[in-house]
């Protein structure tokens, strides 16, 4: 079995933005669309001069570290402008994906060429076009394919799994499950994420009689989207009056990767950076890894590098080129 390792150069083809040009592509969108929280984005742009270094920038929104520009705002404007950039990423992917771009597409090529039933494909993006790709292909199924079940019988079962190690532009945890009446709840985000949205639903080729148990009946729930924002230090939790919560859920997703790349016969890396702030990434990939399995690189100026940090890991069997796309690894 093959274990694939998705990052954001993976996603350019089909138009998303690399994390380096995230931030001020977000801003741009946001004052041409008039999206609802432009004012926040507009305000952190300012106070920032620019988005570029966006992991920075959320960095001191978390941390607010004396001296940083993001200790000079209160506590809850802060939080304000972290739930804004939050909001923003699925609905600035949703735009993108409605005005896609001329080019092949590598990810509908990669599900007909390469990909297999037992394979699995971690991935860093937030978007829905690999799985899009997947789906059409008959590979992948919502119904259990995320690595977590929205219920028996909702589809055919998945082939392929897609596990989301930073969330999903279509997941949403649901403020007390939609219950207004607080007294009988005794968490705020549920169990688990809500797969929430008809357009996301749509999108991934699935008929109106296909969705989550989770919203049925829920028109309109204020909600926190499900992702995990690029900062140095990623917390996977979300703290809150009952405590940390989603911490058995983001667990539950990346044990299933570290199994997926323990039992791998090869693991390829396609577009993600390996950055050293992703230090729980680095460790499921450089500690967990198959040692036996052949690793392969694809991810443009840093393949010598990852190259590099395998071979230093102890695996033996590390190969890359000059040719180091996702389009060079189509044509492998």
């Amino acid at each position: 079995m093959v274990t694939y390792i998705l990052g954001a150069g993976a996603s350019i083809h089909a138009g998303y933005p690399l994390t380096t040009n995230l931030g001020n592509v977000i801003h741009q969108w946001a004052r041409q669309s008039n999206f609802l929280h432009r004012g926040e984005i507009d305000e952190l742009h300012e106070l920032y001069g620019g988005l570029t270094n966006l992991e920075k920038v959320l960095t001191d929104l978390y941390d607010h570290p004396e001296g940083s520009r993001a200790a000079t705002l209160k506590e809850a404007h802060r939080g304000g402008i972290i739930g804004a950039l939050a909001v923003a990423i699925p609905e600035f992917f949703n735009y993108v994906r409605q005005n896609p771009i001329d080019g092949p597409d590598l990810y509908r090529e990669f599900a007909r060429a390469k990909i297999k039933s037992g394979d699995t494909i971690l991935t860093f993006n937030y978007d829905l076009a690999c799985e899009r790709a997947l789906r059409t292909e008959g590979l992948w199924e919502i119904g259990d394919g995320y690595g977590f079940s929205l219920g028996a019988g909702i589809t055919p079962p998945s082939m392929v799994k897609v596990l989301k190690l930073h969330g999903s532009a279509n997941w949403l945890g649901i403020l007390f499950d939609g219950i207004t009446s607080f007294s009988q709840v005794s968490n705020v985000y549920g169990q688990r994420p809500c797969l929430f949205g008809r357009r996301d639903f749509t999108y991934l080729g699935y008929s109106s009689d296909v969705d989550d148990p989770l919203y049925r009946g829920i028109s309109a729930p204020g909600g926190e989207p499900a992702v995990i924002l690029p900062t140095f230090h990623k917390n996977f939790f979300h703290l809150t009056s009952f405590g940390r919560e989603w911490e058995r859920f983001w667990n539950c997703i990346w044990e299933q990767a570290q199994e997926a790349l323990a039992s791998a016969e090869k693991i390829v890396v396609i577009g993600y950076s390996m950055p050293s702030g992703d230090e729980r990434a680095r460790e499921l990939l450089l500690k967990y890894s198959n040692p036996d399995a052949e690793i392969q690189v694809f991810s443009g100026t840093r393949t010598g590098v990852i190259c590099g940090d395998f071979r230093n890991g102890g695996f033996q069997n590390v190969n890359s080129s000059d040719q180091s796309h996702f389009e060079d690894f189509m044509k492998t």
